[in-house]
């Protein structure tokens, strides 16, 4: 079988980089082979860090400003009244999420209002919004609130090393978090999983796994 290289030549890539600038929209300059993700692209800093880094290299007044994903173009949107816009007067254009491809490999993960397209988001949101009032978002964030005094003390009373540094595993801690969170909003049961983990409920809820992300270790000063 012949297999032919496939070369594009820089003036090609200047051209598909070319994209906002032709449609009169102001864009960020970025590299030739990974647009303005470079440093997410290799692992150097997380997707959504780097969205926000690139939200501030934008003018302070511009209403949005164009980028690029190797050399797929993207919007950023930044005024609130634009961002309005699209996501209820026509929300019908722009319902899907980039990352939400049609084969998930994490199928558990994606099954979400942030990773689902339609017609399975309109249906999962049919059946959540009528849980997520106004109102009832109100009486949950007293709850929420009484849940992080517990991590709070944990967080405190966890033990520095020799520089003066508390190390704590960020996976761990968004399980017990998520498993209290759970059980007081979801269940109406009351636990403590940063005090006491070995409680039935909250070991099943660590084996579950109820946060479907992974993050290693974070440090906490």
């Amino acid at each position: 079988m012949l297999v032919k290289n496939i070369y594009f030549s820089p003036l090609s890539l200047r051209y598909k980089l070319s994209y906002w600038k032709q449609r009169g929209v102001e864009s960020l300059t970025g590299d030739l082979i990974f647009g303005n993700f470079k440093n997410a692209v290799l692992f150097r800093s997380a997707p959504g860090w780097h969205i926000g880094q690139l939200h501030k290299a934008a003018r302070t007044d511009a209403p949005f400003i164009g980028f690029y994903i190797f050399h797929k173009p993207c919007l950023l949107l930044r005024d609130p009244d634009i961002i309005k816009q699209f996501m209820i007067r026509d929300f019908d254009n722009f319902c899907d999420r980039h990352f939400a491809g049609s084969n998930q490999k994490d199928s558990f993960g994606m099954k979400n209002l942030f990773g689902l397209k339609n017609p399975a988001w309109k249906y999962l949101r049919t059946k959540i919004t009528p849980t997520l009032t106004r109102s009832k978002l109100k009486q949950m964030f007293s709850l929420m609130t009484e849940i992080g005094d517990p991590m709070m003390d944990y967080l405190k009373n966890h033990p520095e090393d020799c520089d003066g540094v508390k190390l704590v595993d960020a996976q761990e801690l968004s399980y017990k978090y998520t498993t209290d969170l759970i059980a007081s909003i979801a269940l109406g049961t009351k636990m403590d999983s940063f005090h006491y983990p070995n409680e039935e409920f909250s070991t099943i809820g660590t084996c579950c796994g109820f946060n479907a992300y992974t993050y290693k270790l974070y440090t906490y000063k």
